[in-house]
């Protein structure tokens, strides 16, 4: 599926990508494939998030936020944690500056099983939200449905995909079907969920949100 994800990005020229669970093994081929135009925010899910680049063991994986290095600078960034024996599943934020302002992006992927470690993260969002909730946008896999309170309760007006979607964001790779990924911001939203193969039946197990900034 590698070739398949280079060839969706060059497609679709996105400005800003957010993944999650990245293999360090994976994140470093990409990196090479991506550097000459996009620069990155990643941290290892282990104990000491450290780089994934840096990173030695084959399936640690993490979060990172690309973004186009000619159309926004760096500004603040950080990592929050759920609980520190639970270091897979966190927070990734950075400020991303451009001639039109400052724009804060989050990147989440919260817990699979447990809906009170889902609902940490979504009282950690609310705090950092608190201090900045302007031009912000928060993307990721939060396995959990939009009537979750879990999403419910997270301090931002808009969250895409809509309830009545029927296209889903999950796959398994197979017939599953589950929207559980979501962006959420103070803006409104357009959207689109891209199902494109780009040579192979899924890019990814999850199929990628597309919003206009």
């Amino acid at each position: 599926r590698r070739n398949a994800i280079i060839k969706f990005i060059k497609n679709k020229k996105p400005s800003i990508i957010c993944m999650q669970e990245v293999q360090s093994h994976m994140f470093k081929w990409l990196y090479k494939k991506l550097f000459n135009q996009y620069d990155c925010i990643e941290v290892a899910g282990n104990k000491k998030h450290t780089s994934l680049l840096k990173n030695v063991n084959w399936f640690s994986n993490g979060l990172v936020i690309w973004y186009d290095k000619t159309k926004y600078d760096k500004g603040w960034n950080k990592y929050i944690t759920e609980e520190h024996n639970h270091p897979e599943k966190f927070l990734l934020l950075v400020d991303l500056i451009s001639d039109k302002g400052i724009i804060t992006i989050i990147n989440t992927h919260y817990d699979s099983i447990y809906q009170h470690k889902r609902q940490m993260l979504t009282d950690k969002l609310n705090k950092i939200l608190k201090k900045n909730s302007y031009n912000v946008y928060v993307c990721g896999d939060f396995n959990a449905g939009i009537n979750s309170n879990e999403i419910k309760s997270v301090s931002l007006p808009y969250c895409i995909p809509f309830s009545n979607e029927i296209q889903r964001t999950f796959n398994h790779f197979d017939d599953t079907w589950a929207i559980i990924d979501f962006i959420l911001s103070n803006k409104e939203m357009n959207y689109e969920i891209h199902t494109k193969d780009y040579g192979v039946p899924y890019i990814s197990d999850h199929y990628p949100i597309i919003i206009n900034l």
